[in-house]
């Protein structure tokens, strides 16, 4: 069935998110405007299909993004979630969550499970693998081995030998295979983390992990309505710089190895995004390989970029391959298949039964055709009794005595006299002549004719023998009844012939064409021997008689029917090996129906432990799922308060920050002012010093009349004065004593 391809965009999606308490102190330097813009510190915009504030959660960023793609995989496209961005952006929290948080993995799971308890008549089998690309090697974490996975071509898909893929029956199912994967003392123990200096959990490695849903209608015969898609969920390592990770040795080491797949992927993204580019460089890395379907294939993808508010080139990085990834065009497809595997095994048990059906269909008409082969076979003998009888015709006795005579002394009817001679008739009819005509010799003569041995009617015997007249009209009549008895004869054999005719279509089996073969050649065996023992005195006939003689007919029907019957060995021979082909098939058939139902009972044995285990689990968490549920609640409205006192907090430090601001430029103005007092008050003391000089002066001029004694106090005054004055240089502020502090709300 040919599915409609549309060129769908991949959706690209920015979360920013809160800052971290080393990054209190920073200033922001991303803006998000609005739901699609964000804005960096020199008012550059960049427009995304949707942008997450710092106090967006991730149930949010899952309805209105990631929950479409989940949904379009349920429905038969193939789709890939995967988070890019820096260390310690939230790529692992938004897609796996916490303890306490879920993840959009965990949300997608709900998405599927409940679709598939909608029912609608289709029935669903969930698969899943996950793989980890460390260091450019693929390990698979379902399985206890470390061994490095090869990654090949194979129909135009890229695939990962020895993967192994678990069949799921429940979300706790899942969450025990994730525990499996990444370990069950804590979340993420198998993956390979390590501490930097930018995140004490840093993810060393890329994890890929796929969920492969088969979907088939109740009615598995329809091919058309069965489809097989999946679903990627992609945490990618963060990219980092060797000199913020402050990394050595072994960690240096994987910092390259990231950036090295991580600036693979961004190649690919920038060849896939200019126009007009024919080769893209897949193979230049594992990571962009497994991508290959998602990146510009046949798949719906959500890219989710993680970013930082104050941190400028990394977050800067981000965005521009956040751009360039919006301009690449997918083409999914819906994916019918009739190759899944449970779809497989099903459809080839009903095909199996179908067919055997069939063949006991065939074996009820191959025994009919035995019966009425076999009726046959009895309608033949009972004509071929008949031929016989035919010839065996019971004659008079005195009359082959007579012929018996005529054949001794005159050569009967047979007699060969010179063709020119006409004999005298003793007849007084004068139509009647007696006359022979020369006729061919012949070596073989039918059986029939030479038993009956009447002669023609229109050949009159000789008058001058003892018969006399009378005897004509006995001759006569004993030749009118050969006559007879030949036409009987003649008769029987084209009845059997036209009945050998009317059933040569019907025949199958061998035994009727033998049979039919047996009676043609004992047929013309008994003539033979007849015309042997007879050739002596059958040597010559009437020429009119054997015009209307059917031997050559019937002996040209015996030759087409023994072609025919050649031409039916021949068909039966190819039947037989047809038979034995099905014969073969249906062996073949049923050891594959045998060990179909034998890998559908293991399956179903499987799926029955696997439900038992469930179910003794389920007894013990029973219990415990109450506590968990309250314990969300009562986590999910602490988280609540949490992000409300968080964007409390957020909100009172941009405030601080503003007063913060306030209060410098304050300073500076109350700096430039006290400069200004300062220049104020030197001036003020200039002048009062000079109307104090004047004064002393104007003084001392009109005290002239005093006493010496006085004018000697008024000067070690003044010298004391001067003493204690103070200096002040107007570049320089002078700190004013118990000048109020300026104080914002």
């Amino acid at each position: 069935m040919e599915a409609d391809v549309v060129e769908d965009s991949i959706k690209v999606v920015v979360r920013m998110r809160p800052p971290l308490p080393r990054e209190l102190a920073a200033e922001s330097y991303w803006k998000v405007i609005d739901d699609n813009t964000i804005v960096d510190g020199e008012s550059k915009s960049y427009i995304f299909d949707r942008v997450y504030r710092q106090v967006d959660r991730t149930k949010d960023v899952y309805d209105n993004s990631a929950k479409e793609v989940v949904e379009s995989a349920m429905a038969g496209y193939n789709g890939t979630l995967f988070a890019y961005g820096q260390t310690a952006s939230g790529k692992t929290y938004t897609m796996f969550g916490t303890e306490n948080v879920e993840g959009i993995v965990q949300m997608a799971l709900d998405t599927i499970f409940a679709k598939i308890l909608e029912g609608s008549g289709r029935r669903y089998m969930l698969r899943m693998s996950c793989i980890e690309i460390y260091n450019e090697k693929v390990r698979d974490l379902l399985s206890d081995s470390i061994a490095d996975l090869p990654v090949k071509e194979f129909k135009e898909k890229t695939v990962v030998d020895g993967l192994r893929e678990e069949v799921i029956v429940g979300k706790d199912g899942v969450e025990i295979l994730i525990q499996r994967a990444f370990g069950t003392s804590c979340l993420f123990a198998n993956r390979v983390i390590g501490e930097t200096a930018l995140n004490e959990r840093s993810s060393r490695s890329h994890v890929i992990l796929r969920f492969i849903i088969e979907c088939y209608d109740d009615d598995v015969t329809s091919v058309s309505s069965s489809y097989i898609s999946f679903l990627n969920v992609v945490d990618l390592a963060g990219s980092e710089s060797a000199k913020q990770s402050g990394g050595d040795g072994d960690r240096l080491k994987e910092s390259g190895k990231i950036n090295t797949s991580l600036l693979a992927l961004q190649k690919v993204i920038n060849q896939l995004s200019e126009k007009g580019h024919c080769h893209v460089n897949f193979r230049d890395s594992k990571l962009t390989r497994l991508l290959k379907s998602s990146l510009g294939g046949n798949a719906r993808t959500l890219i989710i970029c993680t970013a930082s508010p104050t941190e400028v080139m990394q977050t800067l990085q981000t965005l521009r391959f956040a751009v360039r990834a919006k301009k690449i065009k997918n083409k999914p497809r819906k994916n019918w298949n009739a190759e899944g595997m449970l779809t497989q095994y099903i459809q080839t048990i009903e095909r199996l039964k179908t067919q055997l059906e069939e063949n006991r269909k065939n074996e009820t008409v191959e025994l009919e055709l035995m019966n009425k082969n076999i009726e046959l076979s009895k309608e033949v003998e009972r004509l071929r009794k008949c031929i016989l009888s035919s010839q065996m015709l019971p004659q008079p006795a005195q009359n082959h005595i007579d012929r018996r005579a005529r054949r001794q002394t005159w050569g009967g009817n047979w007699a060969r006299p010179d063709p020119d001679v006409i004999l005298p008739c003793r007849n007084s009819d004068p139509n009647v002549r007696l006359y022979e005509s020369p006729i061919p010799k012949r070596s073989k003569i039918c059986a029939i004719d030479e038993m009956s041995e009447q002669p023609d009617t229109t050949v009159l015997l000789d008058t001058s023998l003892d018969g006399g007249e009378e005897d004509i009209p006995a001759d006569l009549k004993a030749s009118k009844q050969g006559s007879n008895d030949v036409s009987g004869s003649v008769s029987t054999v084209t009845e059997i012939v036209d009945d050998i005719d009317d059933h040569k279509s019907s025949v199958v089996n061998g035994s009727v064409e033998d049979e039919k073969i047996s009676v043609g050649n004992s047929m013309l065996d008994n003539m033979q021997r007849i015309n042997e023992d007879e050739s002596p005195s059958c040597s010559e006939k009437d020429a009119e008689g054997l015009q209307w003689n059917p031997i050559n007919k019937l002996k040209k029907k015996v030759a087409g029917l023994e072609d025919m019957v050649a031409e039916l060995k021949a068909e039966n021979e190819n039947l037989k090996e047809e038979l034995r082909c099905r014969d073969r098939d249906i062996g073949w058939l049923e050891k594959h129906c045998d060990d179909a139902d034998n890998k559908e009972t293991e399956l179903r044995e499987q799926i029955y432990e696997t439900q038992k285990k469930n179910d003794e689990n389920l007894l013990v968490i029973a219990g415990l799922r109450d506590e968990i549920t309250q314990m969300k609640d009562s986590m999910m409205a602490y988280n609540d308060a949490d992000m409300q006192n968080k964007e409390n907090l957020f909100n009172l430090e941009n405030e601080i920050r503003k007063m913060e601001k306030e209060t410098r430029e304050l300073k500076g103005e109350i700096a430039s002012k006290d400069r200004k007092i300062n220049g104020l008050l030197l001036e003020l003391r200039r002048v009062t010093s000079r109307q104090e000089n004047n004064a002393e002066k104007a003084r001392f001029g009109s005290d002239d009349n005093l006493p010496s004694k006085e004018i000697n106090c008024i000067k070690a005054e003044s010298n004391r004065k001067k003493r204690y004055a103070v200096e002040i240089d107007p570049s320089r502020s002078t700190p004013i004593k118990n000048y109020p502090e300026c104080k914002t709300q």
